[in-house]
């Protein structure tokens, strides 16, 4: 088993989803954690402490536009907690894309360039991250 690269958090209810997501980044080496819709909502004291954690959360992945999710609050907690957010959801709704970008994601992509290269794109969020993006010119 490859050593984990980091916990990837993803909030999507659609099992399709689900797994065109989270395989590729388990093959990439890291976790994926599901956060349920149906229990409490990671809030940012509970990220921060999961972001020093081992292994840590790197990155937060939402579908932004979810009825009945307060997606957005979860987003603003990772914003909070300084985990990189990766926002996804569809091409046509501007309205959530502007909502997500308001409640603090790194990057918003629509579904299908997402799912077109999953792990590209959340090593593309987390690079684009202010702290990761120190950490990685810290290192060179």
């Amino acid at each position: 088993m490859i050593d984990s690269r980091g916990t990837i958090l993803l909030l999507e209810p659609d099992l399709f989803f689900v797994v065109k997501v989270r395989e590729p980044l388990q093959a990439a080496g890291y976790t994926v954690e599901l956060i349920k819709t149906r229990s409490p909502l990671p809030d940012a004291t509970a990220l921060r402490i999961r972001a020093t954690a081992t292994p840590a959360v790197v990155c937060l992945v939402v579908r932004f536009g979810l009825p009945a999710v307060d997606w957005e609050a979860v987003i603003r907690a990772a914003h909070a907690a300084d985990i990189a957010v990766l926002a996804y959801g569809s091409h046509v709704d501007l309205a959530g894309q502007q909502r997500a970008r308001d409640a603090g994601a790194t990057r918003i992509l629509a579904n299908s360039k997402f799912t077109a290269d999953v792990v590209g794109q959340v090593r593309q969020t987390m690079a684009r991250h202010p702290s990761i993006a120190r950490e990685i010119e810290d290192e060179q």
